[in-house]
């Protein structure tokens, strides 16, 4: 278990990727919190469902039958914590990703599979965490100039985005995928803290 399962919780971390892998392949949690991490480093206040309306995040109605979520109106504490709703699930990550780049002691941390996974898996879920950051930046940054420092850091993304995983000689080691994912959880969080200070009133 890494350091954001822990924050976000391994249970709940199991529950959201079993249910993506069952009813949302396309989505994973890596891409999710690409997402959510752009969204929230860029400071746009932006509801879920207008992520979800932009493609985004994932529209969590398609393919949810009514047995698999709880009727809304049930208190979440009556819910095992293995049986919590997916939607509120993915709105503690939200929570939990905003309160890790807005507080001061720089503890945001990728939520990637834990270091034991094999590399092919930890890579894949890195990949689509590029992907979505990068496609989620583009789409909310409303065209503002890009720095030096966040042109390294999507350069940095870029190479990961073109990473072959089926190439297995080509795969890093672990600790080549542990600098890329550190310099890129670092990046996030230089990004949110220049954003958050170029938006506060003079």
């Amino acid at each position: 278990m890494n350091g954001a399962q822990a924050r976000f919780g391994e249970a709940a971390y199991r529950q959201l990727q079993t249910w993506l892998e069952t009813t949302m392949p396309d989505w994973s949690i890596g891409g999710i919190h690409g997402a959510i991490s752009a969204a929230i480093a860029c400071n746009h206040e932006q509801q879920y469902a207008l992520l979800v309306e932009q493609g985004l995040l994932p529209n969590l109605r398609e393919g949810i039958q009514a047995t698999e979520l709880p009727h809304e109106q049930a208190p979440l504490e009556a819910q095992p914590q293995d049986k919590q709703p997916i939607n509120e699930l993915l709105r503690q990550l939200y929570l939990t990703t905003s309160h890790q780049l807005t507080n001061t002691e720089f503890d945001y941390q990728l939520l990637l599979p834990p270091d034991e996974a094999p590399i092919k898996q930890r890579l894949a879920e890195l990949i689509d965490f590029c992907d979505a950051f990068v496609l989620t930046f583009s789409t909310l940054n409303e065209r503002q100039p890009l720095d030096q420092e966040l042109t390294r850091l999507f350069n940095v993304m870029g190479q990961v985005q073109g990473a072959d995983l089926s190439n297995k000689e080509s795969l890093p080691s672990d600790e080549t995928f542990e600098t890329l994912s550190e310099y890129i959880r670092m990046g996030v969080v230089h990004l949110h803290s220049d954003r958050h200070t170029a938006n506060q009133p003079s």
